[in-house]
Parts: C-alpha cells; sequence; structure tokens
C-alpha cells in the first residue's frame, strides 16, 4: 500500500503541471509517450514484441500519429492523417508478413489481433490532443479525466458498501453491479458541478442536457475500457502489462480507462458541442 499511495503522488506530480500546459508540445510529447509505452507493452502481453516487422511498424505508427494529431487540428484533417496512418500501417504489415518464413507466417491472425489492440491504443492516446485542441477544449478535455477518475471512486467506495451483484467476474472479480451504478451517478453529480462553475467563471455557455448523457456514455466508457484491458491481460494470464509504474503495473494498467473516456469524448464533442 505505502509503495502504491508513492508511486501516485509522483505520478500526480508529473501529470498536474502536464495538464496545466497542455497548450504546449509538452502535453503533445507526453500523449506520444504514453501511446509508445503503452503499444510495447500490448506487444508485449501478446508476446510478439520480438518480432521487428510488427513492433517497428508499430512504433512509427503510434508515435507519428499523435506526435501529428496537434499540426492536423481539425476534425476533418485529423482523421484523414488517421485514416491514412493506419491504412499504411495495415498494408506494411501485411506485406511483411509475405517476407516472412512459414512458422511467422502462422501468427498472421494474432498480429492481426495486436494490431487492432494497437489501433484502438493509438487512436485514445491521439484523441487526448485533437480533444484539448477542439473549441473550448480547455473545458472540454478535463471531462475525460473526470469521467474515468470519479467513474472508479465512486464505485470502488459504493461496492465495498454496497457490492453484491458481480458485474462480470470471470474478467474483473471486484467490480459489482452496485459499484457500477455508484460510479455513473458520481460521474453525473460531479459533471453537473464542474459545468455549472465553467458556466460561472467563464464566458462558455455550458449544454447541460448533452453534458450530463455524455457523463452516462463516459461513465459506461470507462468500465468498459477498463474491462477490455482486463480481458486482454486474461486471455494472455498476466497480472499487469507491465512494472513501470511499482504497485500500479504499466500505462495501460493506468491509463485503459482514460483511454475510451477521451476517444468517446471526442466522438461525442464532435457531433455535439458541450461548451459553447
Amino acid at each position: 500500500m505505502k509503495t502504491r499511495i508513492i508511486t501516485a503522488a509522483v505520478l500526480l506530480l508529473i501529470l498536474v503541471p502536464v495538464l496545466i500546459f497542455s497548450n504546449t508540445f509538452l502535453y503533445v510529447v507526453f500523449a506520444s509517450l504514453l501511446t509508445l509505452i503503452a503499444s510495447l507493452e500490448m506487444l508485449g502481453c501478446m508476446r510478439l514484441v520480438k518480432r521487428l516487422d510488427l513492433t517497428l511498424p508499430t512504433v512509427i505508427y503510434s508515435v507519428v500519429t499523435v506526435s501529428l494529431s496537434r499540426a492536423f487540428g481539425s476534425d476533418a484533417a485529423f482523421m484523414k492523417l488517421f485514416v491514412s496512418l493506419t491504412f499504411v500501417y495495415i498494408f506494411l504489415i501485411f506485406t511483411l508478413s509475405l517476407f516472412a518464413d512459414e512458422d511467422k507466417r502462422a501468427q498472421l491472425p494474432e498480429i492481426m489481433l495486436a494490431a487492432s489492440a494497437i489501433i484502438y491504443i493509438t487512436f485514445g492516446f491521439a484523441t487526448f490532443v485533437t480533444v484539448r485542441d477542439a473549441v473550448n477544449g480547455v473545458f472540454l478535455f478535463p471531462l475525460a479525466y473526470i469521467a474515468a477518475w470519479v467513474s472508479d471512486t465512486g464505485a470502488y467506495f459504493t461496492g465495498v458498501k454496497f457490492g453484491k451483484t458481480k458485474l462480470i467476474p470471470e474478467i474483473s472479480p471486484k467490480k459489482t453491479v452496485e459499484g457500477f451504478f455508484g460510479g455513473l451517478i458520481s460521474c453525473v453529480i460531479v459533471f453537473a458541478i464542474y459545468s455549472i462553475f465553467v458556466g460561472a467563471l467563464s464566458n462558455v455557455k455550458p449544454n447541460y442536457f448533452w453534458i450530463i448523457v455524455c457523463a452516462v456514455i463516459l461513465s459506461v466508457a470507462s468500465v468498459a475500457g477498463d474491462l477490455i484491458a482486463s480481458m486482454i491481460k486474461r486471455k494472455y494470464k498476466i497480472k499487469d502489462y507491465s512494472h513501470l509504474f511499482p504497485g500500479h503495473g504499466g500505462v495501460l494498467d493506468r491509463f485503459d480507462s482514460i483511454i475510451a473516456t477521451t476517444a468517446l469524448l471526442y466522438i461525442l464533442s464532435s457531433i455535439v458541442p458541450l461548451f459553447k
């Protein structure tokens, strides 16, 4: 427990300044570094990290996509960048497999599963930047972090107090239905309070109805993101994706929920403006 607390304190000391200066290159470097580490963690989990014909394209694809996400700031430009680089990534993996020996070529289905996970991770981290750079992004992007952290905290305390019905025990034995709804309600309340403060302290007008809808969706996405990461760990029989953060695992262990909430927030805010 002591190790977990110390690690959490250090992570907060790093993360808070990065979020404060999210309009600078520091935030892009931060997101790119997380993408690189998370991608290598995923390949390591699947025991494919030594396949250079997969690892090298993965490193280039993930880092380049996130690094350029600020330069291609608009929704249309970013999506063109993402789709184009994703096609090149998949095409390159298929092409390199043509020159692999027969044993390695037999791994192609598992490699494509890994590639799908890498695309998921890369899009999630890229939206760290694109959501921040959106119109009123300075008010928008904290919602992704709030959704993940508040849902998790609310679920934990509600689950400890009232939890009886297991949610998906074969994937996450500790998660309960009661905790899930406790996290969801907590998320809705905090989103509402946050929106009221934003409206009162700035010239921005929150779209309260859609912010509450967004709170529900992002809270569910937070839980789903965590369960997706846990499902993959269960499949490959590992406890943590890495030991980068003592007591907390790796980047994917810490950011699995935020990847999902940020990506969904990007999509939702592209459809409906949450702050006007």
